[in-house]
């Protein structure tokens, strides 16, 4: 975090600017988590908003562990599920993981609704979230199903 706001001071950003960028990363990374928690206990991913939401809310797991809790005063888990019911996070719902684990950087789990068209953020299969353009986006391949 501290390196975060050092960056953010030194690029003229400031604290609420970083921030945003902060909450748009851990959205994804807590969608990713829950996702993934999922994933251990089902054959498939969640199907729909609802059925993430209800898992994630009492989750206590080691990925959950790595997420944020809040940024700045805003809660990361309320935010995410905000942003997705909004329709500004798309989850590629009811996939599965690849066989091999290394096939997962292929694959994108969730993304912000504008990547596609002018570039954002996106989690992958693997759970590591990026910044790309839209033709780097186009590069990757929806969560198999």
């Amino acid at each position: 975090m501290l390196v975060a706001a050092c960056l953010a001071a030194a690029s003229g950003c400031d604290d609420g600017s970083a921030n945003r960028i902060l909450m748009r990363k851990a959205c994804l990374q807590y969608i990713h988590a829950g996702y993934d928690a999922f994933l251990d206990q089902n054959a498939a991913g969640p199907t729909d908003t609802d059925q993430l939401a209800d898992f994630v809310k009492d989750l206590e797991s080691p990925a959950m562990a790595n997420v944020p809790k809040m940024i700045g005063d805003q809660g990361v888990a309320d935010e995410a599920i905000a942003r997705v019911r909004e329709g500004e996070i798309v989850v590629i719902w009811g996939g599965k993981y690849p066989d091999e684990p290394s096939e997962r950087l292929k694959y994108l789990l969730a993304f912000e609704a504008r990547t596609p068209g002018s570039g954002g953020y996106l989690v992958r299969a693997d759970g590591e979230v990026l910044h790309v353009t839209a033709t780097e986006f186009s590069d990757y391949g929806e969560l198999p199903h």
